[in-house]
């Protein structure tokens, strides 16, 4: 998983910016390691108005089911699609944060289950620009999936600028109901501005509170239409 969090300012007006994510990770539990592979997954923004963007993505992936050290399953999926909008809402103002409203639709294409409904994500994206090259970039939001479980959500995330082409962050993921928190997870990563148009971060992760191992990888490219 590379950087998750959500950014504060949506992309300019007539920008198409494509985000493609490969992620590996590994999960153990009760004698099983479960490997996936995505291949990779594929985030498209499009700046529409001068404040806000138009969202789609869709994710494939490859997963191995291990029994010890026994490959026992392999199979190929296409995920929910997401389908959206981010609408910026004001700037940053002395210690008010730079704020945005994210709000998605999940739309479960590869399901057969004709009862399945269409989920929903809503999400306030904030950042505070705490110095010149540290930014302070947060998401607070509600999930509500295809199956109609419904949690909440944060990503707390730091980013620091070394210069023009390199920057490092940190972050931090969990998850929760009323009644109880879900899961949490750790990540940092470095990312290179390769040219003008081209972007790469790469990330390592690990669940905080469950047996799972992330590495991640995105290539962001933007253009003007």
């Amino acid at each position: 998983m590379a950087q998750t969090v959500e950014p504060s300012a949506s992309v300019e007006s007539e920008t198409l910016q494509i985000e493609l994510e490969s992620q590996y990770s590994i999960e153990k539990d009760a004698g099983q390691k479960i490997t996936s592979w995505s291949l990779p997954s594929a985030l498209i923004r499009y700046g529409v108005l001068n404040k806000a963007e138009f969202q789609f993505s869709i994710p494939v992936t490859r997963q191995q089911v291990f029994n010890g050290d026994k490959l026992v399953e392999t199979y190929h999926e296409i995920g929910d699609m997401q389908v959206g909008m981010a609408i910026d809402l004001w700037k940053q103002h002395k210690l008010i944060p730079e704020a945005s409203l994210m709000a998605r639709a999940i739309v479960p294409v590869a399901q057969n289950d004709v009862s399945a409904g269409v989920g929903k994500i809503l999400s306030l994206n904030l950042m505070n620009q705490l110095t010149e090259r540290l930014s302070f970039n947060y998401n607070v939001g509600f999930l509500q999936d295809i199956d109609l479980s419904s949690s909440g959500f944060y990503i707390i995330n730091f980013t620091y600028e070394l210069n023009q082409k390199f920057h490092f962050f940190v972050e931090q993921f969990g998850d929760f109901t009323m009644d109880d928190f879900l899961s949490h997870s750790f990540n940092i990563g470095f990312g290179s501005n390769l040219v003008d148009n081209l972007s790469v971060d790469f990330s390592f992760a690990n669940g905080l509170d469950y047996k799972m191992n992330y590495v991640g990888v995105i290539l962001t490219w933007v253009t003007h239409t």
